[in-house]
């Protein structure tokens, strides 16, 4: 259920630590943790962020209901 985005950052990140590429840091853990998630901006929410709920109407906004559930659906 993670965005694709995510995914591939964790792969990528998984490899390196495989790898023995990184430091041994005993807070490296949460820092990877955190770049993961940081790293991929949820569109849905970007676009929630930037829509002016007070002047769409009602048909706008059942279509952006549709296309954020057709998004969540592709995850």
């Amino acid at each position: 259920g993670l965005p694709k985005p995510v995914l591939n950052i964790a792969r990528n990140k998984l490899a390196e630590l495989e790898a023995g590429s990184s430091s041994n840091d005993s807070s490296q853990p949460v820092a990877v943790q955190n770049e993961l998630f940081a790293s991929a901006p949820d569109p849905i929410l970007e676009e929630l962020e930037n829509t002016d709920l007070a002047d769409i109407t009602p048909k706008q906004a059942l279509d952006l209901l549709y296309r954020w559930q057709t998004k969540v659906k592709s995850l």
